[in-house]
């Protein structure tokens, strides 16, 4: 039983040193951003690099759809470029089973046997 006991007293102790570091860790952002001499250039400059990052993401999607609608447009006019021709039946390969269906088929339910009285 005293075994259980400082299992179960490391566990505890090992949990309130983790909300002793969360807290911490609150503690020092608040002071790093809250000075009144520095704090104020400190969350304009975390606020640039937040906004700056936006836009740099919201660029890169504006250049990502137009490399798709130009790709999409080729393909309207049938300018698309050579396909690598993939064969059928790779040599060796065996061809793979359909999936089994949830659902027995009617002629299967009725070829069960019921057990007689």
């Amino acid at each position: 039983m005293k075994q259980q006991d400082s299992k179960n007293l490391r566990m505890k102790t090992g949990v309130s040193r983790l909300w002793l570091g969360v807290a911490a860790l609150v503690g020092a952002a608040t002071a790093y951003l809250g000075d009144p001499q520095r704090g104020g250039a400190r969350r304009e400059a975390a606020v640039r690099r937040a906004s700056n990052a936006t836009k740099s993401v919201t660029e890169r999607v504006g250049r990502w759809r137009n490399v798709v609608s130009a790709r999409l447009s080729r393909a309207e006019e049938g300018k698309l470029p050579q396909q690598v021709t993939v064969p059928t039946h790779p040599g060796g390969a065996t061809e793979a089973k359909p999936p089994p269906t949830s659902v027995p088929k009617p002629e299967a339910r009725a070829e069960t046997k019921k057990p007689e009285a």
